[in-house]
């Protein structure tokens, strides 16, 4: 939706089933944001998503207060932000 890897697949069918079956309920999930230039890592909550950005809270809970960073589509396609499911 916002260019983030939900999984890796040899084929589209593979990717679509994923997708349908899995796609929502990843955004409950914990993920794993990665700065690349620093190599720095956190564990981030997906707030909210749209096709062009993506906004977390920096942290393992989504609470009032805690830091947030938006992350646009583009800045994840041209390298600088990775944001990864934790496998």
């Amino acid at each position: 939706m916002f260019g983030a890897t939900l999984g890796e697949h040899r084929n589209e069918p593979e990717a679509r089933d994923q997708v349908l079956t899995e796609g929502l309920a990843s955004l409950t999930e914990r993920w794993t944001l990665l700065e690349v230039a620093t190599g720095a890592e956190e564990v981030v909550c997906i707030l909210e998503a749209d096709p062009s950005r993506v906004l977390v809270a920096r942290g393992y809970y989504s609470l009032p207060g805690v830091p947030t960073l938006t992350i646009s589509a583009a800045q994840i396609a041209s390298g600088e932000w990775d944001l990864r499911r934790p496998r």
